[in-house]
């Protein structure tokens, strides 16, 4: 199954951890005469006073001069004061300073089924999403990624989880968003949609007041699995040989047993007076509808009951 992406925008708050930056690790280096030449010419925004650049994630994160970096920087390795007599040019090396910056930190572990979009760019595989806090707004669109072999060691150094992330929370967000869409989509469609009116009522009961057949029974049969019983068709009387619809007693001169799918024709065909069919706007489901009767209200038969009536009956030559 292919990956999921999310983009990062779409994620609520809650799914992060909320951490500090206890300490904020950088890579440097001293530039010689030839170095800054050559940053001038790439960088415009080089001005070349800066002999020492500072990196962090693998991108340049400034410039500086010694006495700064000796200032607010120390070595990782021991804490101690960062020597400039025993630095070479142009070699990387490693520094740190103290740090309390509030952060949200997204974990996405390696082997994830999704994974996060941020401006366009798939991310994923082991990987830390950083944002940083700022007067207590957290900035969406500045993510900072730390990604690689040493993602988790560079993150434990760096950073303190204070809180962790609600999950169950957030998945209470999602579903809230997916039903405030849900009302927002069928408000739209409500809008969209033909209004039901009486007069529609009166339309049908005009076209089908002249149908041949009533319904006068529902035929129930019972399902053998789950000992319930469910909807098997109608019992309808011709009212061509038989107009006398007050009085619903089965007669089996004058009335028909048929199955759904017969009745269901025969509402296409118009040939029922009392029933058609509909079809739900949502679903396009086909069922069924009374015409100035409630369905439900219809007695009910069991279909073996109209069976063995059937049966009898030919069996005595009443009906063919």
């Amino acid at each position: 199954m292919a990956k999921k992406y999310i983009d990062i925008r779409k994620l609520p708050e809650t799914m992060y951890n909320d951490a500090v930056k206890v300490r904020e690790v950088v890579k440097y280096k001293l530039l010689d005469s030839a170095a800054k030449r050559e940053l001038k010419a790439s960088i415009p925004s080089y001005d070349g006073v800066g002999d020492v650049v500072l990196y962090s994630n693998n991108q340049i994160l400034g410039f500086t001069n010694r006495l700064n970096l000796v200032n607010n920087y120390v070595r990782v390795r021991d804490g101690g004061r960062i020597k400039i007599t025993g630095l070479h040019y142009n070699k990387m090396y490693i520094a740190m300073r103290s740090s309390n910056e509030p952060y949200k930190v997204l974990k996405i572990p390696k082997g994830a089924k999704y994974g996060v979009t941020i401006n366009g760019h798939n991310i994923d595989g082991s990987c830390f999403i950083l944002l940083r806090v700022v007067n207590g707004q957290v900035d969406i669109n500045r993510p900072q990624v730390i990604k690689g072999m040493d993602a988790v060691y560079e993150f434990r150094t760096q950073f303190s989880i204070t809180s962790l992330a609600n999950y169950s929370k957030a998945k209470g967000r999602t579903y809230e968003l997916k039903q405030i869409k849900k009302i927002q989509s069928e408000r739209t469609d409500l809008a969209n949609k033909k209004i039901w009116s009486p007069k529609d009522a009166n339309k049908i009961v005009d076209d089908l007041v002249k149908a041949p057949y009533v319904a006068t029974y529902r035929i129930m049969a019972k399902n053998l699995r789950t000992g319930k019983y469910v909807p098997y068709g109608f019992i309808l009387r011709d009212t061509r040989i038989n107009n006398d619809v007050e009085n619903t007693k089965f007669n089996v001169k004058t009335d028909v047993a048929k199955k759904l799918s017969d009745i269901k024709q025969l509402c296409t065909e118009k040939q029922i007076r009392n029933i058609t069919v509909a079809t739900m706007t949502e679903t396009s489901k086909i069922y069924f509808r009374g015409v100035g009767i409630k369905i439900e209200n219809l007695p009910q038969v069991d279909a073996k009951k109209v069976m063995m009536a059937i049966a009898n009956a030919k069996s005595q030559g009443i009906i063919k």
